[in-house]
């Protein structure tokens, strides 16, 4: 396997227990290369899966073909001891990742407000003259 031909993915997984040897067994299987990208850890399951409260976490970054992926998948799916996985494209690091500008705060534009809305204008009428407006419409 040529390492043009392949692609990284990130598989996070969840193991029935802290044995990673059903992944690798797979992996090996479909000719992947890949690593432990970080050490299994036991955590509590928000809902009970294959009703198990607890599993083993892990993620490993692995090099496949795209087109092993579904046959990787399919087996993912039926293998002992993986209770749940996700195959993935890997985000880009937080350095590669630009900044988001933040918006101006209190920054209204006025054209984009109904009429109700729009801010005071300095050409509305006192209270005088609306007065006399209304007397001059009512007669």
């Amino acid at each position: 396997m040529t390492s043009q031909e392949a692609r990284k993915y990130q598989l996070d997984f969840h193991l029935l227990n802290e044995d990673f040897s059903p992944v690798a067994a797979l992996l090996k299987k479909h000719e992947a290369v890949g690593e432990l990208a970080s050490p299994l850890k036991k955590v509590r399951l928000a809902y009970p899966l294959k009703k198990q409260q607890y599993a083993f976490f892990g993620t490993a970054v692995v090099s496949i073909k795209p087109e092993s992926l579904p046959a990787l998948d399919r087996e993912l799916n039926l293998a002992e001891g993986i209770l749940r996985f996700s195959l993935v494209k890997p985000g880009k690091p937080e350095t590669e990742r630009k900044p988001r500008t933040p918006k101006p705060e209190n920054t209204v534009k006025t054209d984009s407000l109904p009429a109700r809305i729009r801010p005071f204008d300095d050409n509305a009428l006192s209270n005088e003259a609306l007065e006399s407006k209304l007397k001059e419409i009512s007669q």
